[in-house]
C-alpha cells in the first residue's frame, strides 16, 4: 500500500517517522510532504522523500467548497488566501498522484483548512484517509479513517456495536489502576513543549515567501516572538481550596485555540464559563475554574482573570481528578475531562459536541480497549508491529 504522509510539524514528522519502519516491514511505501520547509528538510536529512507542499500556479484559484474555516473565521488567513490554499493542496496533490499513485493519506487531526482540503480531494479522488490525534489516555492513539473527535468515523458507528462482548473484567482492573495513579499524580504531556520557542520558523518564512510553500496562516515572525515571550510571562494566582470541604461545580478550561472548541462548540471558554457561573448560581454551588496547562494565549488569560473579577468564580490547580471526584457535576464544552468523569461515575454536562457524550460503561471500555490505539505519542520507543498493523488495517479498510 502506498502512503502519503502529511507532516505539519516537526514534532508530528518525528511521530509518523516512528511509523515508519514497522509499516515498511508490513509492507507499505511511504513518501512525506509538508508546507513547511524546515519540516521537508529534516525529512531530507532522514534520507525520505520531503515534498514541499506549494502552488506551482499561484494565480490559478479553482473555488473549492469544504465549508467554513476557522483560520478565516479568527483572521489567520483572509478569504482569498483561504481560497487559494485550497485550490493550492488539490493541483498539488493532482501532480503528485501522477507520479506517485498513493492509496492513503495519512492527516494529523483534519481539522485545519490544509488537512480538510487534503480530506476533500480524497473524497473526490476515491483515495483513503487516516486521521491521527493523541488519545484521551495515556499509552494510546486516535486512529481514525474519517477524523477525530465528533467527526470520526466511531462517532457515527459506535453505538453499533452495542451487544457485542467486552471485557468488563479487565477494563475494572485498568480504571482502578489508572485512577489511583491519577488521584495521586496528574500531569498533562502537551504542557511541556507550549512556552518551547520554533527557532526553526525561519526556514519556514524562506520556504513561504521564496520557495512558494502555501501558507496555513499569515507569516507573522514579529507576533509569533511576542506571544513566545509574552507566554513566558504568564502567571497565575491560584485560589486556596479544599475540594473536601465545599460543594461545588467544577469547570476545566480548554486551551483557547483547541480545534476542539473552534469546530466542536459554538460557545467559547469565556461565554461558557458565564453559562457555568448561573448554572451554579442556580444550584447553589460554588463554581470553581481550572486552566489548562497548555494555554500559552495571553490576551485570553487577561479576559479570563478580568471575568473572574466580575463573576467572582474560583481559581485552582488542584488535582484535575481529586475536582472530579469531589464536585457536584463537571460542566464542560467537550473536553476530555468530561470523558474521564464518566469513567468515574460522575454527573457531566456538556456545552459543545463530544464524541464520547451518549457513552456508557460499556462504550467506554470498548472504545479504550477496542478503538483506541496501543501507541505512546511522547515516547521516543519503536512502535509494535502490532500497533502498525492496526495502523495499516485501517488504513486499508476505511473503518476501525
Amino acid at each position: 500500500m502506498k502512503l502519503l504522509v502529511f507532516a505539519d510539524s516537526l514534532e508530528h514528522y518525528r511521530f509518523f517517522r516512528r511509523l515508519h519502519s514497522p509499516l515498511a516491514v508490513a509492507g507499505a511505501q511511504l513518501e512525506y510532504f509538508s508546507h513547511r520547509l524546515s519540516v521537508c528538510r529534516v525529512i531530507r536529512r532522514d534520507g525520505c522523500k520531503g515534498l514541499l507542499l506549494r502552488s506551482r500556479e499561484k494565480d490559478r484559484n479553482v473555488a473549492h467548497d469544504i465549508g467554513p474555516s476557522f483560520e478565516v473565521q479568527y483572521g489567520l488567513l483572509d478569504k482569498k488566501s483561504a481560497d487559494q490554499m485550497v485550490s493550492g493542496v488539490m493541483l498539488f496533490l493532482h501532480e503528485v498522484r501522477k507520479e506517485y499513485d498513493f492509496d492513503c493519506i495519512f492527516i494529523w487531526n483534519g481539522s485545519q483548512l490544509v488537512g480538510r482540503a487534503m480530506a476533500a480531494f480524497a473524497k473526490n479522488e476515491d483515495v483513503k484517509t487516516l486521521f491521527f490525534e493523541i488519545g484521551n489516555f495515556p499509552g494510546k492513539m486516535v486512529v481514525d479513517p474519517a477524523g477525530v473527535n465528533i467527526r470520526s468515523w466511531y462517532a457515527d458507528n459506535f453505538a453499533k456495536f452495542r451487544g457485542e462482548q467486552v471485557n468488563i473484567t479487565l477494563f475494572n482492573l485498568w480504571r482502578e489502576s489508572y485512577l489511583q495513579d491519577k488521584l495521586q499524580t496528574h500531569v498533562v504531556p502537551q504542557s511541556r513543549n507550549v512556552k518551547n520557542f520554533n527557532w526553526r520558523y525561519l526556514e519556514d518564512l524562506y520556504g513561504f515567501y521564496l520557495c512558494n510553500a502555501l501558507t496555513s496562516e499569515k507569516p507573522a515572525v514579529l507576533k509569533r516572538t511576542w506571544n513566545y515571550l509574552a507566554s513566558k510571562k504568564i502567571i497565575f494566582d491560584y485560589d486556596v481550596f479544599n475540594p473536601e470541604q465545599e460543594k461545588f461545580l467544577f469547570f476545566p478550561l480548554q486551551v483557547s485555540t483547541d480545534s476542539q472548541l473552534l469546530w466542536n462548540s459554538d460557545v467559547d471558554n469565556l461565554q461558557a464559563i458565564k453559562i457555568a457561573s448561573k448554572r451554579a448560581e442556580a444550584e447553589g454551588l460554588r463554581l470553581v475554574v481550572k486552566p489548562h496547562p497548555a494555554e500559552a494565549d495571553r490576551v485570553f488569560v487577561k479576559d479570563l482573570l478580568s471575568l473572574k473579577a466580575s463573576l467572582g468564580f474560583l481559581f485552582v490547580n488542584t488535582n484535575t481528578f481529586q475536582l472530579i471526584k469531589h464536585c457536584q457535576k463537571v460542566i464542560t464544552i467537550n473536553s476530555t475531562v468530561g470523558l474521564e468523569a464518566k469513567l468515574m461515575g460522575r454527573p457531566v454536562e456538556l456545552l459543545g459536541r463530544a464524541l464520547y457524550a451518549d457513552f456508557d460503561e460499556e462504550d467506554i471500555a470498548r472504545y479504550i480497549q477496542d478503538y483506541l490505539v496501543d501507541i505512546d505519542y511522547f515516547s521516543e520507543v519503536g512502535i509494535s508491529a502490532d500497533a502498525a498493523n492496526v495502523v495499516l488495517s485501517r488504513a486499508v479498510s476505511g473503518h476501525t
